[in-house]
C-alpha cells in the first residue's frame, strides 16, 4: 500500500482532529511518499505525518521515500538538498562523519534510536548545532518562510504553540528524513507527468525490496478413495483462472456431496499453484459469531500471510489489516487463492471475500446455495451418477479387502443395488462402503437392504419423528454401520461416536479432552475409535504411535448423533448429560453439576474444559454449577490466563441464564469490564482490580468469597488494596480505581488527602479507604491541586487546575444532612492548559490572593470579592482579575517575593521565550440582522477562533452590499480555537436569531457557545461576547460533531441536541436563568448526557413523535450501531431521554461504522421508515414493529429489516425521492464503487412493501470513473421520477433522466439520451446545488470544485425540443476569482425574483465572494466576476 503525505493542513486537518492523530493513517503501509516542500517544517501536521512514517519505518513496518519540487531553485540548489548534512571542511572529520552516515543508510530501516545516536554524535564531534549549521534543505526553509512576504509561515513559526522544543524536533525531523535520501525535481524541467511516473517507478522498486511472500496454509489431503470428477473441476479452475477476472468462485450442494473434497483437488491442481499461493480455511457451523470469524481472520493473517496481529483485535481491526496485505501482494504480482471450506452464512464468506479483490481469488463451498449465489460465479455440485457412485461404492470396499474387492464388476448388481440406495451420496457411499469388508458382508448389506428392510427403516424414521428427506437415506445407513461393527468394538464406538456431539463439527478433537469419560482400558478404547474410523465414521487428524490421538467430524455425523443417535439405540446417555460428562471427566451416569464443578474448579482441569466448560455446563442444563464456577477464583484465573475477553464472554453468558447468583456473577463481570483495558494494557492485575471494586462491606456472601479468595492467592506483583467503595452507596464509583495514578496528592486535615484523578479531585480517608469526596466538573486531567486555610478552621478551601484551561475552588459545605460536600467556583479566562496556582496571603486574613500562569502566555491574579451573599469568592470579571500578559511563549512558573511595604508581593515568572518578568504591584488609578427585507444577514465561522455576522448597507449606488467595516460586521470573539459550525434559532420576538455555535477548545475540551441579540445602544440589534448575552455550554471532551435545535413544547428557545467525538449526545434545555431570560445551562437538570455509543457519534435526527412531545431522536456511530432514544416521564413530570432499554432501543446490524441515516414516511402516520448507510458496504431499511407490548420498535430481524446488498465498497449518501403511488419511496444511494443504485419498493408476496437488489426493483447506474461526492434531485416537469445530478472524483457532473425502459416502468439509465455528462471543471468537483428558475422549467445548476472555480449551467433546448445541459459557452459560466479550492457555495433570494444572488467562499486569504447577477447584454442575466462581484 502506498501512502502518499503532503503537507496542506487543509487535507490532513480535516481528516484528523490534531496533529498527534497523524499516526492512525500510517498503520497497514508498505510504503510512504513524503512530499517535502518549503513550508514543511512550519507546518505540524506535515511533521506530525513524518514522524508517524519514521516510527513505522522504525519497527520495520514500511519504507519512507521524501520527494522534494519546487519551480523556485536552480538545479545547483536542489542538488546541494542530496546530503544528509553539512559535510566537515576537513579531511580526518569528514571520513568520520562519511562513516557514521554509511552507517546511518545502512541502517535505514533500523531503530530511531541509532540514527539519532548518530546525528548526536556527529554534532557532538564537531561541535555543531541544527541553528549554526543547519542542512541545506532548513536553511531553505528558514530563508523562505522569515522573509516578510511570507506572512503566514512567519506568524506560524512564532506561534505560542510551536515552543522552542517543538521547533527543534522539527529540524530534527527534517535530520532523520534525510536518512532515507531525497529525490528532487524542478518543476520547471520536468513535467508533472514525467516526475510522477519517475516517482512511481521508485515507488515501486522500494515495494518490491520490501516485500514478503506469504506461508502456505495447505488443504487437507483427500484418502485414496477419492474419485474426481474432471469436468466439474475443469469449471471450477476455468472460473478461477477466468479471463473476466473473477475474483469469488461458490460451490453448493447437499451436505457431504464431496465439496470439500472437490476444493481440496482443485487447490493442488498444477493450473492452480502455478497461478496462486493457496490457503486453505474451514469455516463450519460454529464459526459463525463475531469472536469466532475474528479469531479465523486472525489465523488466516498470521499463519498464511504473515501479518502481525495484536491478540486483542477484532473484526474491525482485522478486515482493514487484510485488505492492505492483499493490495500489498497485488502490486508486488503476488496472486493468493483463500479457499472458505465449509460456509455457513453469506456474512461468514463476505467478511473475508469482500476485502479480497482481483487478481486474488476466493471459492467457497457451502451447502446453502445463497451463499454460493452470492459470488461472482456460482457452480453447482450434484450426487453421483450411477457409474461414478459404483466406482466410488467400488473404492471403500477395496478399503477394507483391496484384492477382493477391485476384482469386482462395476455393473455387479449387488454394487449398483447398493449404490442406488445411496442416492450417489458421496458420505453415504463412504461409510457404506467402508463397513463392507468382504463377500460375505456385500452379500449381507444387500439383504439388509432389501425393499422389505427399506420399508423397516422408514417405520423407524417415522419413530424417531421423521428426518428431513435429503439426508433420511444417509442417516439410515450410519445407524445400519453402527450396528453392524463388531459386537466387542460397539458398545464403546458407540459411546465414543456419542461423546463426539457435544464438540464442533469440522475442528480438530483432541482424544483426551473425552477419554476419562468412557470407561474403559486403554486397548478397548483405541480399538473401537479404530472401527469408528475404519467405518468412515470419524476422519482421522493425527495419531501418535499409530494410536489415534486427534480426530473430526463431518458436520452430518454431528447432526445425526445430536438428533437421532438416542433414537436409534436405547442405552446412548442423552446430549445434557454428555456435555456434564466431558465437563466432569466421568462416565455420564456418574456426572453430576457437583461432580463437573469440583473438576472446574479444582485447578487442574484441561485447557478445554477451562475454555470450553462454561458452555457445555449451560448446555447441560447446569445452570446453578454455571453459577459456582463462574464465582470460582481457580477457573476464573485460568480463564483470564488463557483470555480475558473469553473470561467476560463466559460470564456474559451466566448472567443471562437469570437464575439465582447471576446477580453476583453480574457485578463481577461489571467490575472487570470496566477494568478491562488496564488489565491487558499490564497496568494492574485482575487480583488488584477484583479487590479494589468488589471488597466492600454491603457485597454478597459469594463476591467477599470470591474477594477473600483472591486476596490469599494474589501474586507478588499484585498490589491489594484493603478495601473498595460500595458502587451502590457512592455515586460514580464504578469509575474509580487504585491505579497509582494520583496528581499532587495532599494531607488536607487527619487522615484526608485530596489528590487529581483524571478528570476529578478525589478526597479520601487513607485509614478507611473510603472516598469522602468525589470533586467533579473538569473536563480534562486535572494538573494539581493546593489547600487554603479555611477562615473557621474547617476543612480548607481546595484549589485545583486542569488542562481544559480552568482553575476550580473548591469550598466545603454542609449538604443539609450533616455531611460535608463542596461547592465550587470556576475560574476562566486562560485559553491555554493551566500549568499552576500559587496562593498569596491576603492582607485582610482572609482568602488569599490566587496566581496562575497557563501555556496561553499570560499569568491571572485573581481577588477575592463579595458575591454579594456576604460570602467571599473569585470571579474572572475585570475588577477582580489582573491578565498579566508580556511573555511570548508558554509561562512555566511563578513565584512570589515579599514586598518592602507589607502588600501585596511582588511576583517573578519566566517562560518559554527566555525571559523572566518582575511584576510590582500599583495603583490603578481608580481609588445587526435588519428586519429590511433585503439581502439577508450572513453568517460566517473559521479557524481563527472567530465568528463574523455581516449585515448588508448600501454602497452608495443604492445597491445593497456585504461589507468589513465595523458598522456592518461583527466580530464575535470568545471561543479559544478553530469554530467547527453555527446554526440559527429562530427567536420569541422575531427579531434576529438566538446563533449556536461550536468549538474545539483544546484536544481535551469542546465549548457550545449560545450568542443572544440585543441593543448596541444606537438601536441596531448586535451580537456580543458579553456574558449576559453569551452562554458558553461545556460538558462535551471531544470534537462536537454537530448541533440540531428542536421546538420545545411552550415555543420559547428550543430544545438544542449536540453530537461529538466522545461518543456521547447532549440535550440542553433552555431554563430560567433567575431573572426572567431563559437560558441553557449544563446543570444536570438542564442537560441529559445520553451515553452508550462506545466510538465516534456521526450524526443524530429527530423524528415527530406522535403526541407531539419531544420527538424521538436517532442518532448513528462508528461502533456499528443506530439508537433510538425515546423521552419519558422522569418522574418529576418532566420528559427526558434516558439510556434504559425500554427508551433506547440499539440497532445493530451494519458490520462497519453506519455514515447516515434519513427517515421516510410512514404509510399509517406511525414512526417512520429508517433508512441507514454504512462502510459495510450495505443499506438497511428499518420498519417499526409492535414490541408485544404496544410500542413501537425497531429491530434487526428480517421481517423488520431489510438488507440492501450490491455497492461492493462503502456507500457514502442515500436520498429518497417521492414515489408516484405514494407509497414507500424510491431511495438513490451512491458509493465509493462509482456506482449510483436506485431501489424501488415493491410487494415482497406477502402484501408488504419491501427493497430489493433484484434487477427489476434495482437499477445500476454506471458512468463514473471515479468515487461519487453525492447526488441531489431535481423536480421533473412531468411529475414523474425526478432528475438526479450526480457529482464525482472524476471531474464531471451526470445529469441523469428517467425514461421508459420498455415495459411502462420509468427507469434510470446512462444512454446518451438519458444522461448528460457536463465537464468542464479540471479538478473533482466538491458540490452542486439547484436554483429555481424563472420559468418554472429545469433549473440553474450551479457547482464548485477543487480547481477554484464555480460554474453555473443552463438548461437549454437540445434541437429536439428536450431542455438539456451542455458545457458550451452560451449555457455554462464560469466564474473565476478564487485563488485557492472553493468550500462552498449557497444561493441568496434576490429582491427582484431574478436569479439568485450566489455566497461562495473559500480558503483563499480566508475570501466570501457574492455573486450579483447581471444583463451580459443579450438580455440574458448572467454572473460575472466583474466589481458587481464583492469580496
Amino acid at each position: 500500500m502506498l501512502r502518499v503525505f503532503v503537507d496542506v493542513e487543509s487535507l490532513d486537518g480535516i481528516r484528523c482532529a490534531h496533529p498527534d492523530d497523524c499516526a492512525a493513517i500510517v498503520a497497514r503501509s508498505r510504503l510512504v511518499l513524503v512530499l517535502v516542500t518549503k513550508y514543511f517544517v512550519v507546518t505540524r501536521y506535515a511533521i506530525a505525518e513524518a514522524d508517524a512514517a519514521l516510527e513505522g519505518a522504525a519497527n520495520g513496518r514500511n519504507a519512507v521515500f521524501p520527494v522534494f519540487i519546487d519551480s523556485d531553485l536552480s538545479l545547483a540548489e536542489l542538488g546541494r538538498l542530496h546530503s544528509a548534512a553539512v559535510r566537515p571542511a576537513d579531511d580526518e572529520s569528514r571520513a568520520r562523519f562519511d562513516v557514521d552516515l554509511a552507517a546511518a543508510n545502512v541502517r535505514a530501516q533500523g531503530t530511531d534510536s541509532y540514527r539519532a545516536l548518530v546525528e548526536t554524535a556527529f554534532l557532538a564531534r564537531h561541535n555543531l548545532d541544527t541553528h549554526t549549521h543547519p542542512h541545506p534543505l532548513v536553511t531553505l526553509m528558514d530563508t523562505f518562510f522569515t522573509s516578510g512576504d511570507k506572512k503566514h509561515q512567519y506568524d506560524t513559526w512564532r506561534h505560542h504553540l510551536l515552543t522552542h522544543d517543538r521547533k527543534a524536533h522539527h529540524v530534527r525531523t527534517v535530520y532523520r528524513l534525510m536518512d532515507w535520501g531525497l529525490a528532487t525535481y524542478d518543476a520547471r524541467r520536468i513535467s508533472q507527468g514525467a516526475a510522477l511516473v519517475d516517482i512511481a517507478q521508485r515507488s515501486l522498486a522500494i515495494l518490491a525490496r520490501t516485500m514478503q511472500l506469504p506461508s502456505r496454509m495447505p488443504p487437507p489431503l483427500n484418502p485414496p478413495e477419492y474419485h474426481p470428477l474432471p469436468d466439474t473441476r475443469a469449471a471450477v479452475i476455468d472460473a478461477l483462472l477466468g479471463a473476466n477476472n473473477v475474483s469469488v468462485v461458490g460451490v453448493n450442494g447437499l451436505g457431504g456431496v464431496g465439496k470439500s473434497s472437490l476444493a481440496a483437488d482443485v487447490a493442488i491442481h498444477p493450473a492452480i499453484i502455478s497461478a496462486f499461493s493457496v490457503f486453505w480455511l474451514s469455516l463450519g457451523e460454529d464459526n459463525t459469531s463475531n469472536p469466532a470469524l475474528a479469531s479465523r481472520m486472525s489465523y488466516f493473517l498470521k499463519q498464511g500471510l504473515s501479518c502481525t496481529v495484536d491478540t486483542k483485535a477484532n473484526l474491525d481491526d482485522l478486515q482493514p489489516i487484510l485488505a492492505a496485505k492483499t493490495r500489498a501482494l497485488a502490486n508486488a504480482r503476488t496472486r493468493i487463492l483463500l479457499i472458505l471450506d465449509d460456509v455457513w452464512t453469506t456474512r461468514q464468506a463476505s467478511v473475508f471475500t469482500n476485502h479480497i479483490a482481483a487478481p486474488h481469488a476466493v471459492l467457497v463451498t457451502s451447502r446453502n446455495a445463497a451463499v454460493a449465489t452470492n459470488t461472482a460465479s456460482s457452480i453447482k455440485l450434484g450426487t453421483f451418477g450411477p457409474d461414478d457412485a459404483a466406482v466410488v461404492l467400488r473404492n471403500y470396499l477395496a478399503k477394507g479387502s483391496p484384492e477382493w474387492a477391485t476384482a469386482l464388476a462395476l455393473n455387479d448388481p449387488r454394487i449398483v443395488s447398493l449404490a442406488t440406495f445411496c442416492h450417489g451420496h458421496a458420505l453415504a457411499l463412504a461409510v457404506l462402503g467402508s463397513s463392507i469388508s468382504g463377500e460375505a458382508a456385500l452379500d449381507t448389506a444387500v439383504a439388509n437392504f432389501d425393499s422389505a428392510s427399506k420399508r423397516a427403516f422408514h417405520k423407524h424414521r417415522k419413530s424417531e419423528g421423521g428426518t428431513d428427506a435429503k439426508y433420511a437415506h444417509i442417516f439410515d445407513i450410519i445407524t445400519w454401520t453402527l450396528r453392524s461393527i463388531d459386537d466387542l468394538d460397539r458398545p464403546m464406538a458407540l459411546a465414543i461416536y456419542a461423546m463426539l456431539g457435544v464438540f464442533p463439527s469440522d475442528a480438530p478433537i483432541d482424544v483426551a479432552n473425552f477419554r476419562a469419560t468412557v470407561p474403559k482400558d486403554d486397548i478397548d478404547f483405541a480399538a473401537a475409535l479404530d472401527a469408528l474410523a475404519d467405518a468412515s465414521l470419524l476422519r482421522v487428524v493425527a495419531t501418535d504411535g499409530g494410536a489415534i490421538t486427534v480426530v473430526e467430524l463431518h458436520d452430518l455425523h454431528l447432526e445425526y448423533i445430536r438428533h437421532r443417535l438416542e433414537v436409534c439405540f436405547d442405552d446412548i446417555p442423552s446430549l445434557p448429560a454428555r456435555h456434564l460428562a466431558v465437563v466432569a471427566g466421568v462416565p455420564p451416569p456418574g456426572a453430576t453439576p457437583e461432580s463437573a464443578k469440583e473438576t472446574m474448579t479444582s485447578g487442574t482441569a484441561s485447557d478445554w474444559i477451562v475454555t470450553r466448560g462454561i458452555s457445555h455446563l449451560i448446555a447441560a442444563g447446569a445452570n446453578h454449577a454455571a453459577v459456582a464456577v463462574a464465582l470460582s477464583w481457580p477457573w476464573m484465573k485460568a480463564r483470564a490466563d488463557d483470555s480475558l475477553g473469553g473470561l467476560l464472554n463466559d460470564l456474559r453468558c451466566v448472567v443471562r441464564l437469570g437464575c439465582e447468583g447471576a446477580k453476583d456473577v453480574d457485578e463481577v463481570e461489571r467490575a472487570l469490564s470496566l477494568s478491562r483495558e488496564i488489565i491487558e494494557s499490564g497496568t494492574s492485575h485482575i487480583e488488584t482490580e477484583l479487590v479494589a471494586r468488589l471488597a466492600y462491606d454491603n457485597a454478597s456472601k459469594a463476591v467477599k468469597d470470591l474477594v477473600a479468595a483472591v486476596r490469599e492467592d494474589a501474586s507478588s506483583k499484585a498490589l491489594i488494596p484493603s478495601r473498595a467503595v460500595d458502587p451502590v452507596a457512592h455515586r460514580g464509583a464504578e469509575r474509580f480505581r487504585f491505579d497509582g495514578k494520583y496528581a499532587n496528592v495532599i494531607n488536607i486535615g487527619g487522615s484526608l488527602v485530596a489528590g487529581g484523578c483524571k478528570d476529578n479531585v478525589d478526597v479520601l480517608d487513607v485509614q478507611t479507604g473510603e472516598r469522602v469526596e468525589v470533586l467533579e466538573g473538569h473536563t480534562s486531567m486535572v494538573q494539581g491541586v493546593i489547600a487554603l486555610p479555611s477562615a473557621d478552621g474547617q476543612l480548607p478551601v481546595l484549589v485545583s487546575w486542569s488542562w481544559d484551561d480552568t482553575i476550580r475552588v473548591w469550598h466545603a459545605a454542609d449538604d443539609g444532612t450533616g455531611a460535608m460536600r463542596a461547592s465550587c467556583e470556576v475560574l476562566e479566562g486562560h485559553t491555554s492548559d493551566v500549568r499552576g496556582v500559587i496562593a498569596l496571603p491576603s492582607a485582610d486574613s482572609q482568602l488569599p490572593v490566587l496566581v496562575s500562569w497557563s501555556g496561553d502566555k499570560t499569568g491571572r491574579v485573581w481577588h477575592p470579592a463579595d458575591d454579594g451573599t456576604g460570602a467571599m469568592r473569585y470571579t474572572a470579571d475585570s475588577a477582580s482579575c489582573e491578565v498579566l500578559e508580556g511573555h511570548i511563549y508558554d509561562v512555566q512558573g511563578v513565584i512570589a517575593l515579599p514586598s518592602a511595604a507589607g502588600q501585596l508581593p511582588v511576583l517573578v515568572s519566566w517562560s518559554d521565550d527566555k525571559t523572566i518578568r518582575v511584576w510590582h504591584a500599583a495603583d490603578d488609578g481608580t481609588g445587526a440582522m435588519r428586519a429590511d427585507g433585503q439581502l439577508p444577514v450572513l453568517v460566517s465561522w473559521a479557524w481563527d477562533k472567530t465568528i463574523r455576522v455581516w449585515h448588508a448597507a448600501d454602497d452608495g449606488t443604492g445597491a445593497m452590499r456585504y461589507t468589513a467595516d465595523s458598522a456592518s460586521c461583527e466580530v464575535l470573539e470568545g471561543h479559544t480555537d478553530d469554530v467547527e459550525g453555527v446554526i440559527a434559532l429562530p427567536s420569541a420576538d422575531g427579531q434576529l436569531p438566538v446563533l449556536v455555535s461550536w468549538s474545539w477548545t483544546t484536544r481535551y475540551r469542546v465549548t457550545i457557545r449560545v450568542w443572544h441579540a440585543a441593543d448596541d445602544g444606537t438601536g441596531a440589534m448586535r451580537y456580543t461576547a458579553d456574558r449576559a448575552f453569551c452562554e458558553v455550554l461545556e460538558g462535551h471532551t471531544s470534537l462536537v460533531r454537530g448541533v440540531i435545535a428542536l421546538p420545545s413544547a411552550d415555543g420559547q428557545l428550543p430544545v438544542l441536541v449536540s453530537w461529538s467525538r466522545d461518543r456521547t449526545i447532549r440535550v440542553w434545555h433552555a431554563a430560567d436563568d433567575g431573572m426572567g431570560a431563559m437560558r441553557y445551562t449544563a446543570d444536570s437538570a438542564s442537560c441529559e448526557v445520553l451515553e452508550g455509543h462506545t466510538d465516534d457519534v456521526h450524526g443524530v435526527i429527530a423524528l415527530p413523535s406522535a403526541d407531539g412531545q419531544l420527538p424521538v431522536l436517532v442518532s448513528w456511530s462508528d461502533d456499528k450501531t443506530i439508537r433510538v432514544w425515546h423521552a419519558a416521564d422522569d418522574g418529576t413530570g418532566a420528559m427526558r431521554y434516558t439510556v434504559d432499554s425500554a427508551s433506547c432501543e440499539v440497532l445493530e446490524g451494519h458490520t462497519y461504522s453506519v455514515q447516515g441515516v434519513i427517515a421516510l414516511p410512514s404509510a399509517d402516520g406511525q414512526l417512520p421508515v429508517l433508512v441507514s448507510w454504512s462502510l459495510d458496504g450495505t443499506i438497511r431499511v428499518w420498519h417499526a414493529a409492535d414490541d408485544g407490548t404496544g410500542a413501537m420498535r425497531y429491530t434487526a430481524d428480517s421481517a423488520s429489516c431489510e438488507v440492501l446488498e450490491g455497492h461492493t465498497k462503502y456507500v457514502r449518501g442515500v436520498i429518497a425521492l417521492p414515489s408516484a403511488d405514494g407509497q414507500l419511496p424510491v431511495l438513490v444511494s451512491w458509493s465509493e464503487d462509482n456506482t449510483i443504485r436506485v431501489w424501488h419498493a415493491a410487494d415482497d408476496g406477502t402484501g408488504a412493501m419491501r427493497y430489493t437488489a433484484d434487477n427489476a426493483s434495482c437499477e445500476v447506474l454506471e458512468g463514473h470513473t471515479s468515487r461519487m461526492l453525492g447526488v441531489i434531485a431535481l423536480p421533473s416537469a412531468d411529475g414523474q421520477l425526478p432528475v438526479l445530478v450526480s457529482w464525482s472524483w472524476d471531474y464531471t457532473i451526470r445529469v441523469w433522466h428517467a425514461a421508459d425502459d420498455g415495459t411502462r416502468a420509468m427507469r434510470y439509465t446512462a444512454d446518451n439520451a438519458s444522461c448528460e455528462v457536463l465537464e468542464g471543471h479540471t479538478k473533482y468537483v466538491k458540490g452542486v446545488i439547484a436554483l429555481t428558475s424563472a420559468d418554472g422549467q429545469l433549473p440553474v445548476l450551479v457547482s464548485w470544485s477543487e480547481d477554484n472555480t464555480i460554474r453555473v449551467w443552463h438548461p437549454a433546448d437540445d434541437g429536439t425540443g428536450a431542455m438539456r445541459y451542455t458545457a458550451d459557452n452560451a449555457s455554462c459560466e464560469v466564474l473565476e476569482g478564487h485563488t485557492y479550492s472553493v468550500r462552498g457555495v449557497i444561493a441568496l433570494p434576490s429582491a427582484d425574483g431574478q436569479l439568485s444572488v450566489l455566497v461562495s467562499w473559500s480558503r483563499d486569504n480566508n475570501t466570501i465572494r457574492v455573486w450579483h447577477a447581471a444583463d451580459n447584454g443579450t438580455g440574458a442575466m448572467r454572473f460575472t466576476a466583474d466589481t458587481g462581484c464583492g469580496v
